[in-house]
């Protein structure tokens, strides 16, 4: 049978993690808008992801469903095709040990059981490794997160926090996350942590929850770059436009992953946390969680705009006694050999063992600044602040940053993007004044 065409509108997922056992006991329940087929043709099949944990049983509307799994799908048989347009509610009951799956470069992602708790970082297809999902890139929802966990432990997710209830040795966090987000920002962790409430500019609510188990000198660390967190906001908002969600905040591990992810309103850090790191993941806020690629061989917009942040807040709080600019910074990626293997990736159609290789980030920031020297400041902020604000909650692709740009400037920027994103190669920066710039 062909696949409906879906677009899930809200999960709710009530979760039971026991953490010595490392087993995970979930109940998925998911709203979904069922779509029409070529012609209109009723479609039978509903087909999410589901890998690793094993599907008990499913029912549509409150009925039993036939379902299979297999190849990392679950399959739901439908007594009738849904009609374009129905709405149905379709919950599934799975369990299943969980350990520490990799991606395509060896890279721990998904769920990660640890000997303490659980983290998820899940970019850039992990969210099946916990949940059954729609994961895809252009089908947003809404979550509400009930998680049950040893007493003692928290349990920390996207959103806002909705309270916390003990039973016997069990405690049950719930958290709802109202701003509609891809399946891979989705996040649970659980830990010993410690909740730190504050807020932040627009009167956003900031949680960020700091592991007990760091040493001294990290949880130090932490709490000099978390401090930071409200003025970088501002800083972020200033240059971007106002902060796309109803919250904010940080998920702090230990370093032992040695890497960070934008989930959405409370990116997880797993890595040496600086405000370099904080200002990268949080404008991935605006850049790849308001404003979500299409395909993920256009995930340079989000790269390239995060690192190009991290250029701009170093110029402002470094420039200055440090010489750390805008400048030099683009300079610093400029100046690289033509042998380097940062000219070697095409940005608008990376390999997937490419899609997190330094020149996605480096080369992506570097084709920002190259692009501002073109068209010059008017033209960039005003392109760039559009872009956040006339996609946000939407799905975009490089050619439809390519025509905003074009349409913004005034000029034909064809072989500029054909040079900067559509090769390989060091493009001719000679041509690209990389002198200094008038900040926003």
């Amino acid at each position: 049978m062909a696949a409906t065409e879906l677009d899930v509108q809200h999960y709710d997922l009530d979760l039971d993690y026991d953490v010595a056992r490392r087993r995970l006991v979930g109940r998925a329940t998911l709203d979904i808008l069922a779509g029409g087929g070529p012609d209109d043709i009723v479609l039978d099949d509903i087909v999410l992801d589901l890998r690793g944990p094993r599907a008990k049983a499913v029912r549509i509307d409150g009925a039993d469903a036939q379902f299979r799994q297999t190849k990392g799908e679950l399959v739901i048989e439908p007594v009738a095709g849904p009609n374009p347009g129905q709405k149905l509610e379709v919950e599934v009951e799975y369990e299943g040990a969980m350990g520490t799956p990799v991606d395509a470069n060896g890279t721990p992602f998904g769920w990660i059981a640890t000997s303490t708790g659980a983290q998820v970082l899940a970019q850039p297809d992990g969210a099946p490794t916990w949940f059954p999902a729609h994961d895809v890139l252009t089908d947003k929802a809404t979550y509400d997160f009930t998680v049950t966990v040893p007493r003692g432990m928290t349990a920390v997710a996207n959103g806002i926090l909705g309270g916390h209830r003990e039973e016997g040795k069990r405690t049950t966090w719930s958290w709802h996350a109202e701003d509609p987000m891809l399946t891979y920002l989705a996040t649970v962790n659980i830990g010993d942590y410690d909740l730190q409430a504050a807020t932040g500019p627009q009167g956003i609510p900031v949680l960020n929850a700091v592991s007990r188990d760091l040493d001294r000198q990290a949880t130090r660390d932490a709490q000099e770059a978390l401090g930071l967190q409200p003025e970088i906001l501002k800083f972020l908002a200033d240059t971007w436009g106002p902060y796309p969600f109803s919250a904010a905040g940080a998920i702090v591990n230990d370093a032992d992953l040695g890497y960070a992810l934008e989930t959405q309103t409370r990116p997880v850090y797993a890595t040496t946390l600086d405000d370099s790191t904080i200002v990268h993941e949080l404008a991935h806020q605006w850049f790849g969680d308001s404003v979500s690629i299409a395909t993920w061989q256009d995930i340079w917009l989000n790269e390239g705009f995060a690192v190009y942040s991290e250029w701009l807040w170093s110029d402002r709080e470094y420039g200055a006694r440090y010489g750390a600019t805008v400048d030099a910074l683009a300079d610093d990626v400029a100046s690289r050999p033509k042998s380097d293997p940062i000219w070697k990736v095409d940005l608008a159609a990376p390999t997937r063992a490419q899609l997190f290789d330094r020149a996605v980030y480096d080369r992506g920031a570097l084709t920002l600044h190259a692009l501002r020297r073109t068209i010059g400041d008017d033209a960039f902020w005003e392109l760039t602040r559009a872009w956040a604000r006339t996609h946000a909650g939407g799905n975009v692709t490089t050619a439809d940053f390519e025509h905003l740009a074009e349409q913004v400037s005034g000029q034909d920027l064809h072989t500029f993007f054909r040079a900067w994103v559509h090769s390989t190669g060091r493009p001719d920066v000679s041509t690209i004044d990389l002198s200094r710039v008038r900040l926003s």
